[in-house]
């Protein structure tokens, strides 16, 4: 039988968490980087990232055709357009992929993440994931 969750509060918001439990997890680390002219923000669970450290990348588009790429980590697995929603607040971020991006990053569809991170990191991730274009509501 399915596990079931407590419903998550992203900032002052309950969300419909409590279906089939999400992987959880726990962000400590947002950064973002421009690299040959091109803006990525990721998040990582630990602040010392090393190669079996999960983390998500979020980039601009190469083109206009392509969209922005999520890459997950370890392993580089890439998608584009891979987000069908994402609800950010103070203390949690719960990403939907889109069945398809799911699969191909070798993810689970619905991600629940606590942040454990600065508001500054908060703002930073917010405006990241909104220059790259992820689908994005936010809660603060």
């Amino acid at each position: 039988m399915p596990q079931r969750s407590p419903s998550v509060r992203l900032g002052g918001v309950e969300s419909a968490t409590n279906m089939i439990a999400p992987r959880t997890g726990r962000i400590s680390l947002v950064g973002e980087s421009l690299e040959d002219s091109v803006y990525s923000v990721g998040v990582a669970e630990h602040v010392d990232v090393g190669d079996e450290t999960f983390a998500l990348i979020f980039s601009e588009p190469l083109s206009d055709d392509d969209g922005y790429s999520v890459v997950a980590e370890p392993g580089q697995r890439t998608e584009y357009r891979a987000v069908e929603t994402c609800e950010l607040g103070r203390s949690a971020m719960r990403l939907v992929f889109k069945n398809e991006a799911a699969d191909a990053l070798d993810l689970p569809r619905e991600l629940v993440f606590e942040l454990d991170v600065s508001e500054a990191d908060v703002g930073r991730l917010e405006r990241g994931l909104r220059r790259v274009g992820v689908p994005i509501r936010v809660d603060l």
